[in-house]
């Protein structure tokens, strides 16, 4: 959560109240009719880090490659570099 709303609204945010702690949030879909089927949390800090960034650069050629046709569906999450 942004610790001020100065650092929210460079977030394209209004203020810090426009945000949504984690709980808060996954709570807020369901609130809205839908269900949570997939979620990937994002912490820059992770000893993991650089794995996932490396697995978000290749798994998606080898998905379509040689797996899709085995699951049939896709969910597409996108964020511009």
């Amino acid at each position: 959560m942004p610790p001020s709303d100065e650092v929210a609204q460079q977030c394209q945010a209004h203020a810090v109240s426009d945000f949504l702690t984690l709980p808060e949030l996954v709570a807020s879909f369901s609130n809205l009719g839908h269900h949570v089927v997939e979620m990937v949390l994002a912490n820059p800090d992770d000893e993991l880090a650089s794995e996932v960034r490396t697995l978000l650069t290749t798994e998606p050629v080898r998905h379509v490659t040689y797996t899709r046709e085995y699951l049939g569906w896709g969910v597409f999450a996108l964020m511009a570099r």
